[in-house]
């Protein structure tokens, strides 16, 4: 999310652990942005209205980013390819909730 207009800018990413890299589209020959993953807290967010789907964050220090995915599914496999670990875990919490409401 572009924080100083407030919407969504389509960027093309790739996980190559414990890196994401990040183009403008995806033929651009020159990475943009590069984030350690190893020293980056991912998170899932609540929706907003006016979000489709649900909004991952990585905060690394004082910089936080926003990523969304096409679908749920989407979402699950970029949490998974940035930490494993962390998605499992975060798909049991989600599958309890659901069980218990």
């Amino acid at each position: 999310m572009n924080m100083d207009t407030r919407s969504w800018e389509r960027r093309y990413c790739i996980v190559q652990r414990p890196l994401l890299i990040l183009y403008k589209g995806e033929r651009d020959p020159v990475p943009r942005w590069v984030l350690n993953l190893s020293h980056t807290k991912i998170s899932l967010t609540k929706p907003r209205a006016n979000d489709k789907l649900g909004v991952f964050r990585l905060a690394k220090g004082n910089n936080i980013y926003y990523l969304q995915g096409n679908s749920a599914e989407d979402i699950n496999s970029w949490l998974h390819a940035m930490n494993p670990l962390l998605a499992g875990t975060m798909r049991s919490q989600r599958s309890s909730q659901i069980v218990e409401s």
